[in-house]
């Protein structure tokens, strides 16, 4: 069996120890050892520096699929890197939605507001969450849904989303949207949003320390107070309240939302027979316009305590 021309190419001293042997030994054994040195130096010589090459070529494979798999970490980490810093781009993309929502709700357009609003509230955004809020108590582009009101206003109100501290409170004071029923609750809300200066939380807080509702004490000091906060907010029931207690007849406090509304109404009654005893001869005067207007407004404003946050959207 002779070399191939690929073995005697690589080891050209194969031929040569064969021929010698053949000189000193039978045939036989000649070719015996001419086959066994052939196939010996045909792996020695050959096989091995190739494996050599494979061994080289893996060393290189490894090299390089160390450089992938640290690519894979880098380009984990990078994500990873992003993704934290996705923070204020969140932001920023929440109030965009928001933004493009209220734009959108300014043309009545409620349908495709909502699956904006709904995607900035789930992102965190309290003006979102507020709005949404507002949607759902009013059924605008949604079935109206108090418990989803709810929800979506007590996230806001945990932002100290101040409308929404008031819309929750007059659902806490109702027991609207599967809350229970809690006036104390109700109270502390309302004191919150009105430290922020919400106008419509500022009145609430006025009437209550002059009735003792809602966990508050009665506080004529208190009450007057809130209720100037107010009044400069252009509240013409603050304003005018505050005209008919700055009478010196006026009791100090109130039982109760009732007895500040019977007492209202029967300065407005004594007011009306006054201008209708004088035929026509009555002076306008404004403080009688005030305390016969206090009873109107009281009711107006009775009807609807608490309730909703008084069409304001997120801003406020």
């Amino acid at each position: 069996m002779r070399a191939s021309s690929t073995t005697v190419a690589y080891c050209p001293e194969l031929t040569e120890s064969s021929t010698h042997r053949a000189n000193k030994i039978s045939v036989a054994w000649n070719h015996y050892l001419a086959h066994a040195s052939i196939w010996i130096n045909r792996f020695a010589g050959c096989i091995l520096p190739h494996m050599k090459t494979i061994g080289l070529l893996l060393i290189v494979a490894v090299v390089a699929l160390g450089g992938d798999v640290g690519g894979v970490g880098n380009a984990k980490a990078q994500t990873s890197g992003r993704a934290m810093g996705t923070v204020p781009g969140s932001r920023a993309s929440a109030d965009d939605l928001w933004q493009r929502a209220v734009a959108l709700i300014d043309r009545n357009d409620y349908r495709d507001a909502i699956p904006l609003l709904q995607q900035a509230a789930r992102m965190g955004h309290a003006k979102a969450q507020a709005t949404l809020g507002i949607a759902y108590q009013d059924g605008n582009g949604v079935r109206a849904d108090d418990r989803a009101a709810a929800y979506w206003f007590g996230l806001a109100a945990a932002q100290g989303h101040r409308a929404s501290e008031y819309a929750l409170g007059g659902m806490y004071e109702e027991g609207e949207g599967g809350l229970p029923r809690d006036p104390r609750k109700a109270g502390q809300l309302y004191l919150a949003s009105a430290r922020q200066g919400f106008d419509k939380a500022e009145l609430m807080v006025g009437v209550n320390y002059l009735t003792g509702d809602d966990g508050l004490p009665n506080d004529r000091q208190q009450a007057i107070g809130w209720l100037r906060k107010a009044a400069a907010q252009d509240s013409p029931f603050a304003r005018d309240l505050l005209v008919v207690l700055s009478d010196r007849s006026a009791p100090a406090s109130f039982a109760n939302i009732a007895a500040l509304g019977a007492y209202l109404t029967r300065l407005r009654n004594q007011e009306m027979a006054r201008i209708a005893a004088r035929s026509g001869g009555y002076r306008q005067d404004t403080n009688v316009v005030a305390r016969i207007n206090a009873a109107r407004e009281m009711t107006a404003w009775n009807a609807s305590r608490g309730a909703g946050n008084g069409g304001c959207i997120g801003p406020c």
